[in-house]
């Protein structure tokens, strides 16, 4: 039975593309994550004015939750290379709250996007990324390769 699916608890020996991108997800999303708070904290040397001027109107809970998925983001990627299950919803999470903060804030008129301050390819392939990790993870576990 070659083509069987693996029974829990089965250890397969993970692929190289499977260690690759566990590996750049979490340099990825550390990154991201660093630009992000230091963007909210106003650490970051090269966001203008009216970039500043965002951030510090976000509301409070606003900026909680996109911390929290990009907390998420990272703890997927971790999760990934520990070859744990988490690493899919983790990743959802992240997509899902990242998704919703992209909605509200369009909708309320106050996203970079609707005014021209943030490209929307740009926030197009950032959202494509993070749904990109967790299929991916999402595959990987079907694979049975995350326990």
């Amino acid at each position: 039975m070659a083509n069987a699916p693996p029974t829990p608890g089965s250890h397969h020996r993970a692929p190289l593309h499977f260690w690759a991108v566990g590996i750049l997800s979490l340099l990825w999303n550390v990154w991201g994550a660093y630009i992000a708070l230091s963007a909210q904290t106003g650490h970051l040397p090269t966001l203008r004015a009216e970039g500043q001027a965002y951030f510090d109107a976000q509301p409070l809970w606003l900026v909680i939750a996109v911390d929290a998925a990009l907390l998420a983001g990272i703890a997927g990627a971790i999760a990934l290379l520990l070859q744990h299950r988490a690493a899919t919803w983790l990743y959802a999470a992240m997509f899902v709250i990242i998704s919703l903060a992209n909605v509200y804030e369009a909708a309320i008129g106050t996203s970079p996007i609707v005014d021209g301050r943030a490209s929307l390819p740009g926030s197009l392939a950032l959202l494509a990324i993070m749904a990109l990790q967790a299929v991916y993870t999402a595959t990987m576990r079907r694979r049975g390769l995350l326990e």
